[in-house]
């Protein structure tokens, strides 16, 4: 193996915490800034599918800012390291919120959460890899 190929995983390696930890902060900012942009109204009308659509803004604005780095720094591990960063999210956040979900409705939109969190963030970090992989190749044939 050449040293720069050697020195990139090595890279790669030392960065994962880093990456994993920024990934679960990018959560927890995203989280509020959809509660920003979608506030539920004071009176609770229609209060349900704004938490449900905050949760899909949130998921969607996670994926949208993460996909392509990871793509760019882990290449065809990318998804798997998507997949590594969604861990501490899920830990941390589901027994919380399961305990506190007494009713079905809000187990309901955590659950949704949880899963629109995961699959963006997978699915997009995919897609972003096969871009970047087909835009190299058209690039050099």
């Amino acid at each position: 193996m050449k040293l720069a190929t050697l020195a990139r995983q090595a890279l790669r390696i030392v960065l994962l915490p880093a990456v994993m930890l920024a990934g679960f902060i990018l959560y927890g900012q995203s989280i509020g800034l959809a509660d920003i942009l979608m506030p539920v109204a004071s009176d609770h009308r229609l209060a349900l599918p704004i938490l449900i659509s905050q949760g899909f803004l949130a998921a969607t604005l996670n994926a949208a800012v993460a996909c392509f780095p990871l793509a760019w720094l882990y290449g065809r591990a990318a998804p798997g390291v998507a997949v590594l960063i969604t861990l501490p999210v899920l830990y941390i956040v589901s027994p919380a919120r399961l305990a506190q979900a007494l009713r079905p409705e809000a187990l309901l939109i955590h659950a949704f959460e949880l899963a629109s969190f995961v699959i963006l963030l997978v699915g997009a970090t995919w897609l972003a890899h096969r871009y970047l992989t087909a835009r190299r190749q058209g690039s050099h044939g």
